[in-house]
């Protein structure tokens, strides 16, 4: 079963970016979840790292460079809020939750990423031509792209962590 993430954004100037993103009010009544109602739901994402290498050896030739990382969004209550913080450059503090399917057939989190020091570098508001059929009922979404100064992974369930920030120097 596909589920979904959800996002905290928390700004240095605006505060609390995401609360009530998830009601009713935001989102409409048919999709949102109170227990998220203060959370950004994300319908997909993408990250990557990339070390460069010599092409004839493989062998590094720089240091590992983190590319944006990208999430699909509802348009909702923290829209305008991501769009004032993308013409502002304003510094933000992101977390993710990720979800699913436990034994007993509920949701549990089991993964996590924390942001430190993220700015909106790209955002794109878009929906599919409504005279599609494939498109019907998708409604309206975002992109939004940030790059961020450190990162930490964690896989909740099992215990375990990763990490990076820019500043600190990688060593073999």
């Amino acid at each position: 079963m596909a589920t979904g993430a959800y996002m905290k954004v928390i700004g240095k100037n605006q505060g609390a970016i995401s609360d009530r993103a998830f009601s009713a009010e935001s989102v409409g009544s048919t999709i949102f979840q109170e227990a998220h109602q203060d959370c950004i739901y994300v319908l997909a994402s993408s990250m990557e790292v990339a070390v460069p290498t010599d092409p004839q050896s493989g062998q590094p030739t720089g240091v590992r460079g983190h590319k944006p990382f990208t999430i699909t969004k509802y348009f909702d209550r923290a829209s305008p809020l991501l769009w004032q913080a993308a013409c502002t450059g304003e510094v933000l503090e992101i977390s993710l939750s990720f979800y699913r399917t436990s034994a007993r057939g509920g949701l549990e989190q089991y993964y996590s990423i924390k942001f430190t020091d993220a700015v909106i570098v790209d955002m794109k508001g878009y929906f599919q031509n409504i005279l599609m059929d494939e498109f019907k009922g998708l409604g309206h979404h975002e992109d939004v792209s940030f790059v961020y100064r450190a990162v930490e992974w964690t896989h909740e369930m099992a215990g375990t962590t990763g990490s990076d920030d820019w500043r600190r120097p990688t060593y073999s």
